[in-house]
């Protein structure tokens, strides 16, 4: 468990919190899986690896190693364990570990010349390595990156000889071995540094959302990660952004991030953070991408609901509307998010101020009966479910500042008739819609292949929220 004053007081004394939009804090679990991740196709990756050919002369008698070939044959997981040493190392052990291998040899000696394929195997492999956590500008951008600056390891291996070779390779048995191992090592360095080359490359630049569409989550670090009480923690900035619209991609449109408060795992495996800001580029994005678009029609809500979309029922908002229209027509309504929203994060609430345009469409005529442009400034709860589910419950619901586009009556007082018989409707309806509507209606949060959540709590705070969550993992869907 974290010492948390001394956390506390080592991220408020250095520069690490600066401009953060998004902080996280990983355990050795995490880290565990994270290698597990970037090493699963290990055996795969180190299969073959030709190593190049050698000649070794011993007075009149001469081997030529041609096609020596080297692969991890069982490398698996649990082969492998993973420790933090502060303030940016990373120790990892590989024990355990089998390899095969193969050559050709040809001997000559005087007028006699063998030529014979060797296999050898490779047995209780152990690999020490320490990597140090760094990172690298690219782009005017602060990425992951890391280093190996130790690199140990411990192997015997053999091989078999055939009974033409046995009464020559037998002298020069030791000889032969010391070359091969040799180049062996070689492998070993180059793989370990390949391997590690591999993992970064697969850290994406940025998170793609919807590829099609453009949707991704852009970010970079704020500064180098670092490792406290076995907890590796990393700040960064990150927005939500449409590659296909310019304008989303401009950081003049957003609230600048703020320094978050300081790690509290409540003994959980893994924490985030996300500010407002990094919310608030989401929303920016939605907006412009044409997302906030919704064309509510009867037949979508619950039939227990007694809220009916007609021209009965609306009548009580829309004055006159059953008078123009007739009795129980039913209506559509289109609300159209028609400039940036915003959240805002508070202790026990989530604010959003929503301007809309709204359209009224009467089934059966032809044009929009009302359309009006409002703001919604809504007040909502959110709960997260063990099955990884988000539900929400919206608290109070207000419109303002409304003004009429376009209506089938010129009735001055029409805009602030529907401001006054809606904040008075709400009333009635908010308890039926949080029941009937939003109470099974659920949000999966997206997952990893392979890794399930548990424990997941969400939890949000003045302008910010935080994702605490342990997590189990299936080896063969990973």
């Amino acid at each position: 468990m974290m010492n948390l004053p001394e956390l506390h007081d080592f991220i408020y004394n250095n520069e690490f919190t600066e401009g953060a939009g998004l902080k996280g804090a990983i355990d050795l679990k995490t880290a565990y899986l994270i290698v597990k991740y970037f090493t699963k196709d290990i055996n795969k990756e180190i299969s073959n690896i030709k190593v190049k050919d050698q000649t070794l002369s011993v007075k009149s008698i001469t081997f030529h190693l041609t096609n020596l070939n080297f692969g991890i044959s069982n490398y698996s997981h649990e082969k492998v364990t993973v420790n933090f040493e502060p303030p940016n190392k990373i120790h990892l052990f590989l024990q355990n570990i089998k390899a095969w291998g193969l050559f050709n040899v040809n001997f000559k000696f005087l007028l006699s010349k063998i030529e014979e394929t060797i296999n050898f195997d490779i047995s209780d492999l152990s690999v020490e390595t320490i990597v140090e956590i760094k990172s690298k500008k690219k782009d005017d951008r602060l990425f992951p990156d890391a280093e190996v600056v130790y690199l140990n390891y411990v192997y015997d291996f053999d091989f078999q000889l055939n009974s033409s070779l046995d009464k020559f390779i037998d002298i020069f048995k030791t000889v032969i071995k010391n070359l091969i191992r040799k180049e062996i090592n070689k492998v070993i360095d180059k793989e370990i540094n390949r391997g590690l080359q591999i993992g970064l490359n697969k850290i994406p630049m940025e998170i793609k959302v919807d590829k099609k569409r453009g949707l991704v989550i852009d970010y970079s670090l704020v500064s180098t990660p670092f490792i406290q009480n076995n907890f590796i923690l990393f700040n960064s900035y990150a927005r939500f952004i449409n590659k296909n619209i310019k304008e989303t991609q401009d950081k003049d449109n957003y609230f600048l991030p703020f320094n978050v408060p300081s790690y509290d795992l409540l003994g959980k495996a893994s924490q985030v953070y996300v500010s407002e800001y990094v919310i608030n580029t989401a929303l920016f994005t939605f907006f412009k991408s044409k997302d906030l678009e919704i064309l509510i029609k009867p037949e979508m809500l619950p039939q227990n609901l007694p809220i009916k979309l007609n021209t009965s029922w609306l009548g009580m908002v829309f004055k006159d509307i059953s008078e123009v229209y007739g009795n129980d027509i039913p209506v559509n309504i289109k609300l159209i998010v028609c400039e940036n929203p915003q959240m805002i994060l508070k202790e026990k609430i989530i604010s959003f101020i929503l301007p809309t345009n709204v359209e009224v469409l009467v089934q059966g005529f032809e044009g929009i009966a009302v359309k009006f442009r409002t703001t919604f400034f809504v007040d909502a709860e959110f709960k997260v479910f063990e099955d990884c589910k988000i539900s929400g419950n919206i608290k109070n619901l207000n419109i303002q500042n409304t003004k009429i586009i376009w209506s089938y009556t010129e009735d001055e007082n029409f805009a602030s008739n529907i401001e006054k018989q809606f904040n008075i409707l709400k009333i009635i309806a908010l308890p039926f819609v949080n029941f009937f509507v939003l109470k099974n209606m659920h949000f999966d949060i997206p997952v990893i292949r392979g890794i399930k959540f548990t424990d997941l709590t969400i939890s949000h705070h003045e302008n910010f929220v935080i994702v605490n969550y342990n997590f189990s993992y299936n080896e063969q869907e990973l």
